[in-house]
């Protein structure tokens, strides 16, 4: 997953997080958390279509 250029140029904008204030466990815990949300989702979604098929 990957944001846009757009996307990137954007963040800093709208987080009241500051970039030099996080630590890479931080982000990598986020970059984490993000990855195994979309593995659920796109999940349920494919569940939700096989149900719909039968």
């Amino acid at each position: 997953m990957r944001l846009s250029d757009k996307g990137v140029k954007n963040l800093p904008s709208q987080v009241k997080i500051q970039a030099d204030t996080i630590n890479f466990s931080q982000l990598q815990n986020a970059a984490t958390a993000n990855e195994l949300m979309a593995k659920l989702y796109m999940g349920a979604v494919k569940s939700a279509k096989l149900q719909h098929q039968t």
